[in-house]
């Protein structure tokens, strides 16, 4: 079974199309590793905690863009679709 643990909310839906049995999706945090026994702690959004054992375990945490960058997220969803816009504007122009 592949287990997914996420911080965002929204994912879920995504996933339906995978059978319960081979796919469980988990909202919450890594909290804790124990790589001698190749497994980890979720402590979950809802509350409590899920220890995950695993066979391979990938460690993703995240980017960092530069500020002022168009591709970062402005106050709202029409700054940065605007942000975006002056850019392809200005490759087009390029």
């Amino acid at each position: 079974m592949r287990t997914i643990a996420v911080l965002g909310a929204g994912l879920k839906p995504q996933f339906s199309q995978y059978p319960t049995n081979k796919f469980e999706f988990i909202l919450g945090a890594a909290s804790s590793l124990d790589a001698n026994s190749n497994s980890f702690t979720v402590t979950l959004n809802k509350g409590g905690q899920k220890a995950i054992k695993y066979d391979h375990l990938i460690i993703a945490t995240g980017s960092y863009a530069k500020d002022r960058m168009p591709w970062k997220l402005g106050a709202s969803a029409g700054t940065t679709l605007d942000s975006l816009h002056s850019l392809q504007d200005k490759i087009r122009k390029a």
